[in-house]
């Protein structure tokens, strides 16, 4: 599953991607390096909003084995 938004204000848009099977997401910012993120474990689908309304994107994640969801706050990374 893959969401794209502006993670980091500058007006490119972004990539995070989940891995199925491990316990991490990524973002690609831009042309940079890939930048990985701990969720829980076997995620399976990324929403992106702006959670708790500070204007900058954040990323839900729901993981399948324990039936719970991560959230990564700001800039969504």
């Amino acid at each position: 599953c893959i969401a794209i938004g502006d993670f980091n204000d500058d007006t490119q848009l972004d990539i995070a991607v989940v891995n199925d099977g491990t316990t991490n997401t990524d973002i690609f910012l831009g042309f940079l390096d890939i930048i990985s993120y701990p969720t829980g474990p076997a995620p399976f689908t990324v929403a992106v909003r702006d959670f708790n309304n500070d204007t900058q994107l954040d990323r839900a994640v729901v993981n399948g084995n324990d039936n719970d969801m991560s959230v990564l706050l700001g800039y969504g990374w």
